[in-house]
């Protein structure tokens, strides 16, 4: 059997090295003997360095210590069982022993241990343990006379060697290696797999050597007796627990070196703006996408579009040459032209478009104060055009008025001149439209391009009175791209303001940035950290207490976990202000990889830099233990409400949106579809008031489906408006839900692309979404901007063109260069319409923006 298994042993080995290791071999041939030099360490080398010594020094005493137990061991049997039957059964015996504590040691103690006591008592229990053992059978060997088998002493002896055995190579299997795997960590990546080779392998064989020699030496000697090995054993445990203390030293010094020296990415990765996805992806695009490119630019990045026109010019088509002409002039874009120019061998096309600007410029500057206060609307969208080529001192007072003209394109050119001539005296009119659904974007462009001068001005806006959270929030994100100590200033006094959504926002700002944290500004960030903390607990609680049969389980249990996932990193952004960047980042890295070594790795790096009284309540989120049993450690710090599965909804919906989502919320609430529970009703009445409108439409219509009673006693409080909506999606909704924001959240969460969407973004979706119930409803689609396939497929017919759309296509009709379409779709096809202005105020999301540009990327629409 032994020789059968050897046998298939080779033969496996023999075809994984071909299959693989070849291949490998082949396509590296070129760069073998450089990656040989940087991904391998000599042998002497590896003796020089001290933290390698200590290693190699460490794992050749093992090898020793476990020879002469094992030497010990077995003279000791053969003494007690003469008999080789006998002896035998005893091996047998003694293996299966051997297995079943190791085993039991690997699986219940080796965690609990590295958690509770850390490494350096893992290296150091099996040295102190023989220690112990062995002055115990050497003070028994001394004092008893080991000839005589069955008496006291020999027992005694025999007992000691045996248990030392036992936990000698159980401990060795069940602590020390998988300890000693958290050492490797801290050696240099790019040597790291050439030292644990040559330790394990090299250093082990030759201390192997060392120790056959030494016990054979030993044997020479006719007075040795079976004790005195005990003796020289003890003697050499004693350099082991030495060798311990100095490996741990330099294991220490190692792991600063490791936080000093880390080649990790310092920043966040930065997102690609739309300009940049357009010139990467322009050489592969179509005449007409491109200038559909232009007009998503023109809304989405209207202070970049003069270079979007530079960019599409330089490709050979002439409708796209027209289409950025015709937009320059329309525009009034000289710089455009000077930047064309540059990139051109004749410029006899720019020198007729210069003409023609400069020509429309001086017929229009004349009479730019009545153009401005025209009653026509073209007059003054001109005016806002001829602007941008005027002094700041003139175009001042004209502007004022054009920002706050009624009709949009004058507005939205007013916000880009303004921009373009540095107006920063006209910022807080611009800045009181960062919430708009239409303007938002282009203001937020607008303001970033004015820089630093409208500092000031931001600050007043933030904390006017009844100012809206969203417009907060964007100002928080203008004072971050501000590269001036005054905002580092400011972003920190948002640390305490009284919504938590805000103080994340400014401490995601801070992170990209290098402030400098006072002790106050440190104790309002622990203060932060503290709440995140016991928010975590909170969710995790929650999780660990849901009911697998519960309706839409695994829904639910996602949604938490995306939002563990997002406190877990706004954790890191607070670690990132209160330590060193780098090594948070360092840590960061190991504990994102999710294997037992790296965590375990990651957690002993923090115990260089976090501080005493923080580590109790940190650690034991990233510990590699059950949630259970996180939850249980951090029970002592935090008042965590106690959640059982008989209440867990019921803790879910009592919560406040900044703890829990209103999209868990929203998803907690339809596991009570058929009927809600009695401790339940007073809940969903309380989310009937609520503002955000997945939480009143949830939860009206759940109420008015299954106890209308309890909605009706509700009327006289709630508004007209909100109580229409909610009877509206009552009457309408079918059997699948469809008409709901939950259904269409589902949709959108199963997207490829949109899927990966904040939830924020998802609901601002959701919300535009208009259910098509039948097939003869859609086909007017005079008002509808953009189309949802979230099932089946559908098809868009002008004539004889045929465009075919499968699941998850989210078609722009504006992009559709047609007068008339039909739509058609399958049976089976689920249908949502977005109406017109939709795809504008969409735009005002830099994710959305993304998630669409990918989409238009990755799409393979079918022409039939």
């Amino acid at each position: 059997m032994s020789a059968c298994s050897t046998v298939l042993a080779f033969l496996f080995q023999w075809v994984i090295a071909n299959k693989y290791l070849r291949v490998k071999k082949e396509v590296h041939k070129e760069n073998e003997v450089t990656e040989k030099e940087k991904s391998s360490i000599s042998l002497l080398k590896l003796f020089r360095g001290k933290y390698t010594r200590a290693m190699a020094i460490f794992v050749g005493i093992s090898v020793v210590v476990a020879f002469f137990a094992q030497f010990s061991f077995m003279a000791v049997a053969e003494e007690r069982y003469p008999n080789a039957y006998e002896l035998a059964n005893f091996l047998g015996v003694f293996t299966t022993a051997l297995m079943v504590v190791t085993f039991l040691i690997k699986t219940f103690v080796y965690n609990r241990l590295v958690d509770s006591f850390g490494l350096r008592t893992s290296l150091m229990m099996l040295p102190l343990i023989l220690v112990v053992l062995t002055i115990g059978a050497s003070l028994v060997g001394a004092f008893s006379d080991l000839t005589l088998i069955e008496s006291q002493g020999f027992l005694s002896f025999f007992l000691i060697i045996s248990l030392s055995k036992l936990l000698a190579q159980s401990l060795k299997e069940g602590i020390e290696l998988p300890s000693f795997k958290l050492l490797y960590h801290s050696v240099k990546s790019n040597i790291r797999h050439d030292v644990q080779a040559k330790i394990d392998g090299t250093v082990n064989e030759i201390f192997a050597l060392l120790s056959g020699g030494l016990l054979a030496v030993l044997g020479l000697f006719a007075f040795v007796e079976i004790e005195h090995y005990s003796y020289v054993l003890c003697l050499i445990l004693v350099l082991w627990v030495m060798s311990a203390i100095r490996l741990y030293k330099e294991y220490k010094n190692s792991l600063r070196a490791s936080l000093d020296g880390a080649s990790i990415q310092t920043g966040k990765d930065e997102k690609r703006s739309v300009l940049e996805n357009f010139r990467m992806n322009l050489p592969e695009m179509n005449s007409n996408s491109i200038i559909g490119m232009l007009k998503l630019i023109k809304r989405a990045d209207a202070m970049n579009y003069g270079n979007a026109l530079v960019n599409a010019y330089q490709i050979d088509s002439e409708d796209v040459k027209k289409y950025v002409e015709h937009e320059i002039i329309a525009g009034l874009h000289k710089q455009t032209i000077e930047e064309i120019e540059k990139t051109m061998s004749s410029k006899s096309a720019m020198t007729r478009l210069r003409k023609e600007v400069e020509n429309s410029m001086k017929s229009g500057l004349s009479d730019l104060n009545e153009l401005s206060i025209s009653g026509n609307r073209e007059d003054r969208l001109r005016a806002a055009v001829l602007l941008k080529n005027t002094s700041t001192q003139e175009s001042g007072t004209m502007l004022y008025r054009l920002i706050r003209d009624v009709d949009p394109e004058v507005k939205a050119e007013a916000i880009i001149t303004a921009a373009a001539n540095g107006h920063s005296d006209l910022a807080v009119s611009i800045i009181e439209m960062l919430s708009h659904p239409k303007y938002g974007s282009l203001a937020f462009a607008a303001l970033e391009h004015m820089g630093a001068a409208i500092i000031d001005s931001l600050e007043v806006s933030f904390n006017k009175t009844g100012i809206d959270q969203t417009t907060q929030l964007r100002i928080i994100e203008l004072l971050g791209k501000c590269d001036s100590k005054k905002a580092d200033a400011l972003l920190l006094k948002k640390i305490s303001h009284p919504h938590r959504v805000a103080v994340y926002a400014a401490i995601e700002q801070l992170e990209n940035r290098d402030p400098e944290i006072t002790g106050e500004m440190e104790y309002m960030l622990l203060n932060v950290l503290n709440e995140l903390l016991g928010s975590l607990s909170l969710t995790m609680n929650v999780i660990n207490s849901l009911d697998r049969e519960l309706r839409h389980y695994e829904l639910l249990k996602n949604a938490l976990e995306r939002e563990l996932s997002t406190n877990f990193v706004r954790v890191f952004s607070i670690l990132k202000l209160l330590y060193d960047k780098k090594s948070v980042l360092y840590v960061q890295e190991n504990l994102l990889s999710g294997t037992p070594e790296s965590i375990g790795f990651a957690m002993e790096l923090m115990e260089l830099f976090i501080a005493e009284d923080l580590k109790p309540k940190l650690f034991p989120l990233f510990e590699d233990i059950p949630r259970a049993n996180k939850v249980k450690k951090l029970e002592d710090h935090f008042p965590i409400e106690h959640v059982e599965t008989e209440n867990c909804i019921q803790v879910i919906l009592s919560q406040d949106i900044t703890e829990i989502s209103a999209w868990a919320k929203c998803i907690a609430m339809h596991t009570q579809d058929d009927e809600i529970e009695e401790g339940l009703l007073n809940h969903f009445k309380s989310n009937v008031f609520g503002k955000a409108p997945i939480l009143y439409e949830t939860a009206g219509y759940l109420l008015a489906k299954n106890n209308n009673s309890a909605l009706l006693s509700l009327a006289d409080r709630i508004s007209f408006e909100k109580l229409s909506e909610i009877n509206r999606i009552h009457e309408f909704v079918d059997d699948e839900n469809r008409h709901l924001m939950f259904r269409k959240m589902i949709y959108i969460s199963e997207h490829p692309v949109f899927g990966n969407l904040n939830t924020t973004d998802k609901l601002v979706l959701a919300g535009y979404m208009k259910f098509v119930r039948a097939l003869e409803d859609a086909d007017d689609l005079s008002e509808a901007e953009l189309l949802f396939v979230a099932e089946g497929t559908a098809q868009l017919v002008s004539g004889e063109d045929k465009l075919h759309y499968e699941k998850g296509s989210l078609i722009h009709l504006g992009e559709l260069d047609r007068v008339s379409y039909e739509v058609s779709v399958g049976v089976d096809t689920v249908l949502y319409v977005l109406p017109k202005g939709s795809f504008t105020e969409l735009t005002n999301r830099p994710d959305f923006v993304e998630a669409w540009l990918n989409t238009i990327w990755s799409r393979a629409d079918n022409v039939a």
